[in-house]
């Protein structure tokens, strides 16, 4: 694009490692873009696999499709190496284990002319064509229905020149990803960026199946989301007013690893007084409520209830990961 391109023109800057299995049906969900005014780069971060000859074939001869490659930093430093240098009016952000429907663009560009809103979330949903509840037992897929304030770059859409202002993404952020959206967003909107929902900016987030071992790493490091509040103070109120669960309340993110925590003296007590009994009655009490939890899973109950035992030890190395962090950063978010 060129300076003299239209009001809604944009780019799609897509990160991507070592998925090149995943990238010939995504180039084709985003060459059937309804939207005209329409620039796709993919960033190869890095990959060792054979991502840029996938890539150059799925483009064919279709102009508005190039890929860039970088060294692997991280999806912070590949969005940035080509958002922070387009001069088209919005950058639309997603990752390679996505799958736009023909109208993710049109329906993220309408819904900011709309509502005059110059960050825009749209909405993801797992991928429907895979039935959940024939999966095995740590599968993750993502659903975005509304508005929650927390800026998943998966799909999102930037006024470009809000974005370039800020700086972009801060690329201190662990090179798997984790809390540099919601960084981008606070510092967005303390910087006076209206924010709205596209019911029609639709895509689908491919179902994506880990070992226990996989899970476990998982559910750690998503605590590194904590540096949030070390690169940008603020952002605890801002992301707050935005609707973000994880600020709901001063100091903790998540009252689960409040109830962990508050049931190990209580586990203690059991154990010391003979009272073993409690101990299996809190497990049973967790895995009721995980069964209620999940009972849109499609999974037998008995499944969902011998899983819960599993996930109790995600929430342990989870809850440990929060304080760990938040001695490292000195940010108090448990």
């Amino acid at each position: 694009m060129t300076n003299g391109s239209p009001d809604d023109s944009v780019t799609v800057v897509i990160p991507t490692f070592n998925r090149s299995g995943f990238l010939v049906e995504m180039v084709h969900a985003l060459k059937a873009q309804t939207h005209e005014h329409l620039d796709v780069v993919f960033v190869d971060d890095g990959s060792s696999d054979e991502t840029p000859q996938v890539l150059e074939s799925a483009f064919g001869a279709d102009p508005r499709f190039s890929q860039r490659r970088t060294t692997n930093r991280g999806p912070s430093a590949a969005r940035n190496a080509v958002a922070m240098t387009v001069d088209t009016t919005w950058v639309a952000f997603t990752d390679d284990d996505c799958v736009p429907r023909p109208g993710w663009i049109a329906g993220l560009v309408a819904e900011a002319a709309r509502s005059g809103a110059s960050v825009v979330q749209g909405k993801t949903l797992t991928d429907p064509r895979v039935d959940m509840g024939t999966q095995p037992w740590f599968t993750r897929g993502r659903d975005v229905h509304g508005w929650n304030g927390i800026f998943q770059t998966c799909n999102l859409l930037v006024r470009t020149s809000a974005f370039q202002a800020i700086g972009g993404f801060d690329e201190r952020f662990p090179t798997y990803g984790f809390g540099e959206d919601r960084d981008l967003g606070a510092r967005l909107v303390e910087a006076g960026a209206v924010t709205a929902f596209a019911e029609r900016g639709e895509l689908h987030h491919r179902v994506m199946t880990m070992t226990y071992g996989e899970f476990l790493k998982r559910r750690y490091r998503w605590s590194h989301v904590v540096q949030v509040l070390d690169v940008n103070p603020d952002a605890r109120a801002t992301l707050r007013d935005q609707g973000d669960y994880l600020f709901r309340y001063p100091g903790v993110g998540q009252v689960m690893h409040v109830a962990f925590w508050a049931s190990l003296p209580v586990a203690a007590w059991a154990v010391a007084t003979g009272r073993w009994w409690v101990v299996p009655v809190g497990v049973a009490a967790h895995a009721a409520d995980r069964v209620r939890r999940t009972r849109k899973e499609g999974r037998p109950t008995p499944v969902r209830a011998a899983r819960a035992p599993l996930e109790l030890v995600g929430l342990a190395v989870e809850s440990v990961g929060f304080v760990v962090q938040s001695v490292r950063y000195r940010a108090l978010l448990l």
